[in-house]
């Protein structure tokens, strides 16, 4: 059904890096967290633009963790998933 391919090769076309960083998939998250987090946020109006920065970067880290534990699911590595190997083949 899905295999690491299913959503475009790594590197190539919509998912091509920079300094190791898929920058569109980065974009596109930032994207949705914006719109998850001003959808749900609902402080009054003399606060909101603090909280409507925290929601967002609470909205944003959520979905990046979850970004990151659906790529090692399908066993697609990232920039972040190789230096979490590389850290914990150090430590053990």
């Amino acid at each position: 059904m899905f295999n690491k391919d299913s959503l475009g090769l790594p590197g190539k076309g919509f998912h091509t890096h920079f300094a190791g960083i898929a920058i569109f998939d980065l974009l596109g998250t930032a994207l949705i967290a914006y719109l998850i987090s001003s959808k749900t946020n609902t402080t009054s109006s003399s606060i909101q633009s603090s909280s409507s920065i925290q929601s967002f970067l609470l909205v944003f880290i959520i979905l990046l963790m979850i970004g990151q534990i659906l790529h090692w699911y399908f066993g697609v590595e990232t920039t972040f998933t190789k230096t979490i190997d590389s850290v914990i083949k150090k430590i053990c």
